[in-house]
């Protein structure tokens, strides 16, 4: 029983302690809720501003240094002793002025041997036009005569042919009228044979007659003269026998005659075509030869090319003389270095009387009348730049001077380890005052928004679920989420696109967290405006 009395009492007042504490608990929890919707009715103290119209300017801010817009190391292009330099450090050149001259004669030696070379290949060039000249006319001319010719002898050939188509004719026709006289003496000779047979027929009719008539003469019936008569008439028919014998002579003699000069028109036809056949062979013969030397003398044109690839040679020669003499001269107006700016000396790394190599720089120029300033930006500031835009470049070598420059180059290539870009402004520097290597604060406007409604960059929050927003003064006093479109900023202020009006009251400050709909107060330390 004892034993149960000791656990049981320490449990009761443990029991007893707990409860206390949760209706202690309770009550404070019941305090706070109070006191928590106490200070949610009461007005939140705030801070408060009002959108405005301003210009909204955004800069970036680096270091840089300054450099010449040109530097020139002067290096000779020849080997030689120096045998001019008058310039030192820190002098002002101008751009054409000699600065260094080095040892001519080897050059000018070059120049004279050239010049010589050029002369003797213009001289061998002229020499082989001329002989081209005379030439190619004496092949035009000989082609000319031999075309001629080709032609005089087809000519030749022509006339040949029809000469001997001609004379063909006309022995044809000698020997149609030859045979036709040989065919008119044997028709007489037949004739006349025809007449001999009547009168040696009419002789003997007349013999058998005069016998008849003799007979009968001596048998007493006929006269003496009857007989007479019939003698006579035989004596007539025995002339008449021997005149047709005698013309059967003469027409023999003329079938002869006849036939001869057949024979001989005959052997004057074979005669005339066998010249007429020789001429034609001639003919052709001389029309072969002149083709022949046609051809010959075409065969000297086709050197002509070769005479041409010649003068091409010759010309090449000369191009090539031509351009070492070019050459030799640019050699010698190699050995005078002058300055290819106006500018100061700033290195002078030999002396008169040393030898000069190829290369090798001898002083340095340069132009400082203006000066760059190099420095770095990252990428999202290069995006923003653009050639020409206005910066400032302050000198604390100088006071803190500040110079009006330009954005003048833009490297569009980042460094690879850095990031960064290189970008170059521009200053005059026509009084002097920049010299490369100073160190230069340069300020560049990146961007500008000019009478932009803006708010002060503490007024513009942002979250998850609202985005961008500001808090402003609604009705009755009371705080109103209103989402925005922002745009450009600047070290205090943000431009406000789209979202609020001008003078609209803004929340730029609150001593607790503010809710939608809550009553703002102005008063107190929280309570100020900003203007």
């Amino acid at each position: 029983m004892k034993k149960r009395l000791i656990i049981i009492v320490p449990i009761l007042i443990l029991g007893g302690l707990i409860s206390w504490r949760l209706a202690e608990s309770k009550l404070e929890a019941s305090a706070q809720a109070k006191a928590r919707e106490s200070r949610s009715k009461a007005p939140v103290s705030v801070e408060l501003a009002a959108a405005q119209t301003r210009d909204i300017i955004n800069t970036f801010e680096t270091t840089g240094s300054v450099e010449p817009t040109q530097s020139v190391q002067i290096s000779p292009k020849v080997t030689g002793r120096i045998e001019y330099l008058r310039v030192r450090e820190g002098m002002r050149v101008t751009a054409g002025q000699v600065l260094v001259r080095i040892d001519q004669s080897q050059k000018q030696a070059e120049v004279r041997q050239h010049k010589a070379a050029l002369a003797e290949s213009k001289y061998r060039l002229a020499q082989a036009k001329l002989t081209q000249s005379t030439t190619n006319t004496s092949v035009s001319t000989q082609v000319q005569q031999q075309e001629a010719s080709v032609a005089s002898a087809r000519a030749e050939l022509r006339q040949a042919e029809v000469t001997r188509e001609a004379q063909i004719e006309f022995t044809k026709a000698s020997l149609e009228d030859a045979q036709s006289k040989v065919d008119a003496a044997n028709a007489n000779v037949a004739n006349i044979n025809a007449n001999i047979k009547s009168a040696q027929a009419n002789l003997e009719n007349a013999i058998a007659k005069h016998n008849r008539t003799l007979g009968l003469f001596k048998q007493g019936y006929v006269s003496a003269q009857d007989v007479d008569n019939t003698r006579t008439a035989v004596s007539v028919q025995q002339s008449l026998l021997d005149a047709a014998r005698g013309q059967l002579q003469s027409a023999a003699a003329s079938v002869n005659s006849a036939l001869a000069q057949k024979r001989s028109v005959g052997q004057q036809a074979s005669i005339t075509r066998a010249k007429a056949e020789a001429d034609i062979e001639a003919a052709r013969a001389r029309l072969a030869q002149a083709k022949a030397s046609l051809e010959y003398a075409k065969s000297n044109i086709q050197q002509m090319p070769a005479y041409k690839q010649n003068l091409e040679a010759l010309n090449a020669s000369v191009s090539i003389a031509q351009a070492s003499l070019e050459s030799s001269q640019a050699g010698l107006a190699d050995t005078v270095l002058r300055s290819p700016l106006d500018g100061v000396i700033t290195a002078r790394n030999q002396d008169e009387g040393s030898m000069a190599l190829p290369g090798q720089p001898i002083l340095k120029v340069q132009a400082i009348g203006k000066v760059w300033v190099t420095f770095s930006v990252p990428e999202d500031v290069y995006v923003k730049m653009r050639l020409n835009m206005p910066a400032t470049v302050a000198f604390d070598a100088l006071g803190g001077r500040k110079f009006t420059a330009r954005v003048a180059e833009m490297n569009p290539s980042a460094n690879w380890q850095s990031r960064q870009y290189t970008v170059r402004v521009i200053l005059d520097n026509s009084h002097k005052l920049f010299t490369p290597g100073m160190f230069g604060r340069v300020t560049v406007v990146t961007e500008k928004a000019p009478q932009a409604l803006a708010v002060p960059r503490e007024a513009v929050q942002q979250d998850e679920r609202r985005g961008t927003y500001v808090i402003a003064v609604g009705k009755n006093n009371t705080a109103e989420y209103r989402p925005i479109a922002t745009g450009i900023s600047d070290a205090g202020w943000i431009a406000v696109k789209a979202g609020l009006e001008p003078g609209a009251r803004v929340v730029t400050m609150s001593a607790s967290r503010v809710r939608e709909g809550q009553q703002l107060g102005t008063g107190g330390r929280g309570g100020k405006k900003r203007t």
